[in-house]
């Protein structure tokens, strides 16, 4: 599976997207929204984009959603973040699925099962 992950913490992007790769996935990182629409360059070219919500200096996770549906791209879109998220805010940005970086091996478990479904 072909994966975006935006993260503004070089830190967490670069372990997260270690971690989806051992996983046997294909991931591009973001450092932020914008870099995420340069990456999207009109095609739809990821299967899942995972974001985090809080990003200085830009659009926020949810802002992100809507600029991506906004474009017309349908692909999945999850929110990975330590911050307290309201789910109805995340919904009505598109944002499919929500979990917490305090406890990641639900996400993880979460992206095994989807690498699963498609085999």
């Amino acid at each position: 599976m072909k994966i975006l992950v935006v993260d503004d913490d070089t830190q967490v992007l670069s372990a997260l997207k270690r971690k989806l790769e051992d996983l046997g996935h294909d991931v591009e990182a973001a450092p932020n929204a914008f870099s995420v629409i340069v990456a999207l360059d009109g095609e739809a070219r990821f299967d899942l984009v995972v974001t985090d919500y809080s990003m200085p200096g830009g659009m926020n996770g949810c802002e992100l959603a809507e600029a991506i549906r906004t474009c017309g791209f349908k692909m999945p879109i999850w929110l990975f973040s330590a911050s307290d998220i309201n789910e109805k805010m995340t919904k009505d940005a598109g944002i499919e699925r929500v979990f917490s970086k305090r406890n990641p091996q639900i996400f993880f478990e979460a992206i095994e099962k989807i690498r699963k479904e498609g085999e």
